[in-house]
């Protein structure tokens, strides 16, 4: 029988991070997987802690999805189970509903769409979140991480697949993600042109400070309490940035700058 949701995204978590509580980094497959089928799930949440990030996953989809807060909580409550070591038959049917439903909504737009969208409400979460972080001494280097999902990267943008892929696999869908990455350099190239962020050179950095200096008015989950005043750290974040947007993009809106 099939792991639940809970448990092998917790699998998957031990085999990449380790367990959290005691820092024994990189489990083999086979520990993780001895570990997911007969620890409790209580054991198993304070090795990796990984509800929170799995109920903004649930979230996510459920928005992607159109759902009321009654039936993404119905999904919620099947995908969270986590004494049960297998997937129950009354959550398996919910299951088969909520794939059913993510067909549908692919005659609106393309699965990539839909599940990128999934992980941009989830980035906004993380955001609103984690203001402190913004802050934190011990993370100078990140502070481009509090944006939108379309300045932080492929590798960070889709950090959260670990917690969103498994659950999209119990309802059918595969996740390619040589497709998934090509649709998010479009919506990065649309973005930036849609905002002025480009010039013949690239990333305009100066365009991208000045963007960063209006907070939640650039980007709504930011919190306006860290509001970046100086135009010198602004510009060290929109440097940031430029590490890690992607080139394909930028690519795509060579000789199309307004600049």
């Amino acid at each position: 029988m099939s792991l639940t949701p809970y448990r092998k995204i917790a699998k998957a978590a031990l085999q990449n991070w380790g367990d959290e509580s005691s820092g024994w980094v990189g489990w083999s497959k086979e520990d993780a997987e001895k570990a997911v089928k007969t620890e409790s799930g209580q054991m198993l949440e304070k090795r990796v802690g990984a509800l929170d990030s799995i109920r903004s996953s649930v979230i996510a989809i459920g928005q992607a999805l159109g759902y009321s807060q009654a039936k993404s909580e119905r999904l919620l409550n099947s995908v969270t189970k986590q004494e049960n070591v297998n997937v129950l038959p009354e959550d398996l049917a919910v299951f088969v509903e909520a794939g059913q439903d993510f067909e549908k909504a692919q005659k609106g737009k393309s699965k990539e769409d839909i599940i990128l969208d999934a992980l941009a409400t989830i980035h906004d979460g993380w955001t609103r979140g984690n203001s402190k972080k913004f802050t934190d001494p011990k993370r100078p280097g990140k502070k481009y991480q509090h944006f939108p999902i379309e300045l932080i990267g492929w590798k960070e943008a889709t950090s959260d697949l670990l917690f969103l892929e498994p659950i999209l696999n119990y309802f059918g869908v595969e996740v390619d993600k040589t497709k998934l990455q090509a649709r998010y350099n479009e919506r990065v190239a649309k973005f930036l042109d849609n905002n002025d962020l480009v010039d013949s050179y690239g990333l305009d950095k100066n365009a991208l400070a000045g963007k960063i200096m209006q907070g939640s008015k650039f980007y709504p989950a930011f919190d306006d309490k860290n509001l970046v005043t100086d135009q010198k750290e602004a510009l060290v974040i929109a440097g940031q940035v430029e590490n890690v947007v992607s080139k394909e993009a930028l690519d795509m809106l060579k000789g199309d700058s307004k600049d």
